[in-house]
């Protein structure tokens, strides 16, 4: 997996991961919300809502770039893609080659 870092990245933090969303999936279902602290135009100190999403934040943590890691998985759709191809082929070799072969067997 040298080729594709943040799946390397990804694979490493999982477990611990899963825990951590599954926290902020229940805090979410208690009614809490991560805020934050601002000073209004008033100087008067407000919380507001971050509003990111629980993947966001746990890729944030374990600084995973989710860009970067959707880049990867599409390089691995592709070489998945090629190899299958190059399967399919080496397959259809083989039955065009041994058609005969495979004609005489049917007929036994």
């Amino acid at each position: 997996m040298a080729d594709y870092p943040e799946h390397e990245k990804l694979a490493t933090v999982k477990d611990l991961s899963q825990e951590i969303g599954e926290f902020l999936e229940w805090t979410e279902e208690q009614g809490w919300r991560l805020a934050d602290w601002d000073e209004n135009g008033f100087g008067d100190q407000i919380m507001y809502p971050i509003g990111l999403k629980r993947l966001d934040i746990l890729a944030r943590y374990f600084e995973i770039d989710l860009d970067k890691l959707e880049t990867e998985k599409r390089f691995m759709l592709e070489a998945q893609r090629v190899s299958n191809e190059e399967v399919k082929r080496s397959a259809d070799k083989l039955i065009e080659q041994y058609s005969d072969t495979l004609e005489d067997l049917k007929d036994q």
